[in-house]
């Protein structure tokens, strides 16, 4: 077998692009080892797909608190915290939220055919006036120290971690954390892995024949976060998302219909981001190299996606057609 991206690997490759040159066929290759998405062993878990992740605890206030909180589910040892929040507890226990906000962690499709319509205790909502955001007061280790006015009190440390996604189908020394899909610096570390060791062999055929490299089908799964993702929501969306973001706990904050709506937000900005840094990163890539991008398809039910504009980011678009039995 040969080791992806070693010297005869990319001897034979220059090798396959310079006879389809001879024989004026185009030449088109997968962006990564395997067929989905654009991962490898090179991607350490801070450039990998991003997810929310967080931990509860409640307090009673009145003093002073000084406390460790607990640390949020991590993958591959790899975790920062995104905000602290505070709010007043509920006399009942944790109201049961909507279950619409677990989707963003699995497979999404049509968010507005998700609504959940249940009735909820009105009592029970969140009002974004009494959030206080304690970040600035937790430590790197994760200690609060708090002057807490009276009355109980829940805190949520909400962060972010590694997805743990592989690329699929990918020989085994090509096997690795897939980039992170909305971060500019993980795409352009993961395509030079490869092209700057490829590139200077290929490059004298890239205005004899099309050359280009392929996006293929999507089987990676959700990703809802990345570093500066708040930063992002802002500039899209126009809005600050810090507190509404227990609703990504499941908490309804200020009723049902604007937590349904921030929720709608964060699909319409993770939608955005996959379309303005991953596809239109690797567009930019390609273009600086006279090499073409292609994709095919994904659907709403991979990902919380827009297919038609990340289309417009290829140069030649794919599709496919599933025949399903019976």
């Amino acid at each position: 077998a040969v080791t992806y991206l070693s010297s005869e690997w990319s001897e034979l490759k220059a090798h396959a692009v310079k006879e389809a040159a001879r024989l004026g066929i185009d030449y088109v290759m997968h962006n990564c080892p395997g067929w989905s998405s654009s991962g490898g062993p090179w991607i350490t878990p801070e450039y990998s797909m991003q997810k929310l992740t967080w931990s509860e605890i409640e307090v009673v206030g009145g003093e002073q608190i000084d406390t460790l909180l607990p640390q949020p589910a991590m993958e591959l040892g790899y975790y920062k915290d995104v905000a602290i929040l505070a709010f007043p507890s509920f006399r009942n226990g944790k109201p049961i939220g909507f279950s619409d906000w677990q989707l963003l962690n699995n497979s999404v499709f049509n968010h507005k055919g998700l609504i959940d319509i249940r009735e909820y205790d009105k009592e029970q909502v969140i009002h974004p006036e009494d959030v206080i955001d304690l970040t600035k007061q937790v430590d790197s280790n994760g200690c609060l120290s708090w002057e807490a006015p009276s009355g109980n009190w829940t805190i949520i440390r909400m962060g972010h971690t590694s997805t743990g996604r592989k690329n699929c189908a990918a020989p085994d020394t090509g096997v690795g954390l897939e980039c992170d899909k909305f971060s500019k610096q993980a795409i352009q570390l993961h395509f030079n892995k490869m092209m700057d060791l490829l590139y200077p062999l290929i490059k004298p055929y890239v205005h004899q024949i099309q050359i280009g490299l392929e996006i293929d089908s999507w089987e990676v799964g959700m990703q809802n976060w990345t570093s500066g993702f708040e930063n992002d929501f802002l500039r899209l969306r126009g809005y600050d998302l810090r507190k509404y973001l227990p609703t990504l706990a499941g908490y309804v904050v200020e009723s049902r219909e604007v937590s349904d709506g921030f929720l709608y937000d964060m699909r319409r900005t993770i939608a955005d981001l996959t379309v303005e840094k991953y596809f239109g990163t690797f567009q930019r890539l390609c273009k600086e190299r006279n090499l073409i991008l292609t994709s095919q398809d994904f659907g709403a039910l991979c990902m919380a996606g827009d297919p038609i504009l990340a289309k417009g980011k290829v140069q030649k678009p794919q599709s496919e057609f599933w025949g399903h039995h019976p």
